[in-house]
């Protein structure tokens, strides 16, 4: 049996190299990005130091009980290793590909290395050096790998990295803490957990924001962080250890996304109970004002037109000519931003006013109005959930318009909504015709890369497509009786704020799409005011006449800009993100409320809060919450209060 003695020394062994290598790395990679201060790192660093010696403590009875028994320990450090990297990487990944049941493999080999060099009788410099090379190697490969991309890598990084520092503080800690008094042992342990249980308790109040800043950029942490929050006494998913998402780790039915309707108490955390009745202020809306439909002439025909992966500076004339010139016959609105970040939040927001809300086009079909759906955009979509039997799938955005075109001639003169759902600008980006640099700036970012010029390439295609259709409804004379609606489900990053692709941020890059309505009646303007997606199915309904009170419950019929397109329609707008995790939990939910100067941007599961003001800081690269902290209050209250109205219980994708 171990002794205590053993048991103490091997933990603070464990915890002291690795967690100091942990705060190490995460101080380098903290001081080299720009606007993080120095009482951000000084916290990171002692959290790392204070989570390390929670996780290790169970560790430190294995390696003490392991101790006399070289070959069980070789063989428990593999499976530790794996049974870390395993866990660590996203569930569906790793059933989806054998490279995840490779780099588990190899994580454990590497780690068992580590322990079995330094475990030899006769160790020269070189088995040191090994050793070192090994967690060296890691430590390179995770730096070398943007922190937004491949979190699993990462994670089994962190694994190899705790094995080598383990196998080099083995010989030095642990043999100086074991020769070592009582009295120098606590010596050496008293004021390390002093002052770790210290910072633990007060960080948030000396180091201000320092939570936010280190969330997406700290890598060390997260893993400790994640570690510990497999720690949920009451199996809800959440834990209430390292700031994690659960404020009653006894009851499963109270944590951050949990259900929460108004009137019911809180129960996800967020310290507030919504009124059953909120006002639409409370929800972000502006007083009525117009009609939410044509008044002019009638519409017959409404089509919609949502182009995937679609930033909003695509919407110029050297990327999209044809649709910015429908643009300028029309209302553009200047400032839209996505519902959520990926076509599964988004899309589905736009034919329902709430998530458990029949969509409109349920409502059209009643009133006898023909629907057709026809593109090639995502396949695992719920189209008979947004009123669609399916999507006439097609494999071009081409030949989804010849079908649409096909259906226009069908259906005749009778009312019709029509929906093209085109995918080319997703990646991976594979256009049929080279495309050379753009002479204006944006659609993909600057500099311009391969990948930006093929983005483009994508972009001008789709453009051209969708042009073939304004150009056929003209041709059969139905541009006169018909709005043309046009945008995006949500937009691209190409290394914003060290972030690609989209689905895990809330930079605007991500979350702000084109939008373009023209119609009877709709007025040639730029609408500077906030627009979003929650407002498309009252437009929906307007233009047919059958708006009822809950489509404008989160949204305002853009047809009421007709008569006033200067009036804003939403004093704030509210998105979904997520922040790209790893493990059982892949994704950790955030919410983003943006009004007419600051965005909010709420990791719910991380609990922490981020506020950028846009107009001075547009690239959101200075974080000001810790500035401005009762304005950070007031908007988390007007974020929490929509929340629990809209029914948010997270993430899904």
């Amino acid at each position: 049996m171990p002794t205590s003695r053993g048991v103490l020394a091997w933990w603070l062994a464990l915890a002291l190299s690795g967690g100091a290598v942990a705060a190490l790395m995460d101080a380098v990679v903290l001081v080299g990005t720009s606007g993080v201060g120095i009482a951000t790192v000084v916290a990171v660093m002692l959290t790392n130091l204070g989570l390390s010696l929670v996780v290790a403590a169970p560790l430190a009875p294995l390696a003490a009980a392991l101790e006399a028994r070289p070959r069980l320990a070789l063989l428990a450090v593999f499976v530790l290793a794996a049974t870390l990297a395993w866990w660590a990487t996203d569930p569906l990944a790793r059933r989806l590909s054998l490279v995840y049941v490779g780099v588990v493999g190899v994580c454990g080999v590497l780690s068992t290395l580590c322990v079995a060099l330094a475990r030899l009788p006769n160790r020269t410099p070189a088995v040191w050096l090994a050793v070192g090379g090994i967690g060296v190697g890691a430590i390179a490969a995770d730096l070398m790998v943007s922190a937004s991309i491949y979190p699993e890598l990462h994670a089994v990084l962190h694994v190899v990295v705790a094995a080598a520092a383990a196998a080099l503080g083995r010989r030095y800690v642990r043999a100086e803490l074991m020769e070592a008094s009582r009295q120098r042992f606590l010596a050496l342990t008293l004021p390390l957990l002093l002052v770790t249980s210290v910072h633990l308790l007060t960080a948030d109040a000396w180091a201000g924001q320092w939570r936010s800043e280190a969330a997406t950029r700290a890598r060390y942490l997260a893993s400790l962080t994640r570690a510990l929050h497999a720690i949920d006494l009451d199996g809800d998913g959440h834990s209430a250890l390292a700031w994690g998402a659960d404020c009653d780790d006894f009851d499963g039915e109270v944590h951050a996304l949990a259900p929460d309707p108004p009137g019911g108490g809180d129960s996800n955390c967020n310290g507030l109970d919504a009124p059953a009745q909120p006002t639409p202020k409370q929800l972000g809306l502006t007083p009525t004002f117009g009609a939410p439909g044509p008044t002019d002439a009638p519409v017959d025909m409404f089509v919609l037109v949502t182009i995937d992966t679609l930033r909003a500076d695509c919407l110029a004339f050297d990327h999209m000519p044809r649709v910015a010139a429908l643009a300028e016959r029309g209302l553009r609105m200047d400032r839209m931003y996505a519902a959520g970040s990926t076509t599964f939040v988004s899309i589905p927001l736009m034919f329902k006013p709430t998530d458990t809300a029949p969509p409109v086009t349920e409502r059209l079909r009643r009133r006898g109005i023909a629907i057709t759906a026809t593109g090639n955009g995502a396949p695992g979509l719920d189209y008979p959930g947004m009123g669609f039997s399916a999507l006439d799938r097609t494999r071009t955005c081409d030949e989804a318009v010849d079908k649409a075109l096909e259906a226009i001639d069908r259906v005749g003169d009778g009312p019709h909504f029509l929906w093209l759902y085109c995918l080319e600008p997703h990646a991976p980006y594979a256009p049929k015709e080279p495309v050379t640099p753009a002479p204006a700036a944006g659609c993909g970012g600057a500099p311009e890369s391969t990948k930006t010029l093929r983005y483009r390439g994508e972009v001008a295609a789709t453009d051209a497509a969708v042009g073939r259709l304004l150009d056929g409804l003209r041709n059969r004379g139905r541009m006169q009786r018909s709005a043309v609606l046009v945008t995006s489900d949500h937009g691209e990053a190409f290394g914003e704020n060290g972030v690609w692709t989209h689905a895990r941020s809330g930079i605007d890059p991500v979350l702000r799409v084109p939008g373009v309505l023209v119609g009877p009646g709709t007025t040639k303007a730029i609408h500077r005011g906030l627009t979003t997606h929650r407002d498309i199915p009252a437009t929906i309904a307007g233009a047919f006449g059958v708006l009822q009170p809950g489509d404008e419950r989160f949204g305002r019929s853009w047809w009421r800009l007709s008569s006033a397109p200067d009036r804003p329609l939403h004093d704030f707008v509210v998105a979904r993100s997520a922040l790209y995790s790893s493990g059982a939990k892949p994704y950790r939910s955030m919410l983003i409320l943006v009004d007419d100067r600051y965005k909010l941007v709420a990791a719910i599961e991380d609990r922490t809060l981020s506020l950028f003001d846009m107009m001075r800081d547009p690239g959101e690269q200075n974080d000001i919450a810790g500035d401005v902290v009762a304005l950070v209050e007031e908007l988390q209250r007007k974020l929490a209060l929509y929340a629990d109205v809209d029914g948010y219980v997270g993430w899904q994708h």
